[in-house]
């Protein structure tokens, strides 16, 4: 199985365990693997405003919002 995957999966699990920070590890090291898996950040980004912390969920939505500016999958302007 693919390790980007793997780190997803753990992930969630981790979320479901309430183990957040480890949820987050998680999330980033599968976006690490591969840079266009933003799956990843859309999971952290739910986590952290699941958890109220507003400020990382913002961070992470630009961050998203970055990799869609600039690659491929731009929005017809």
């Amino acid at each position: 199985m693919n390790p980007k995957v793997l780190y997803m999966y753990g992930g969630m699990i981790y979320r479901e365990l309430k183990e957040y920070d480890k949820a987050i590890e998680c999330f980033d090291r599968a976006f690490e693997i591969d840079p266009g898996y933003t799956h990843a950040l859309w999971k952290k980004m739910y986590l952290c405003e699941e958890l109220s912390d507003y400020e990382n969920a913002y961070e992470t939505a630009r961050s998203i919002e970055g990799w869609y500016n600039r690659s491929r999958f731009r929005r017809f302007r």
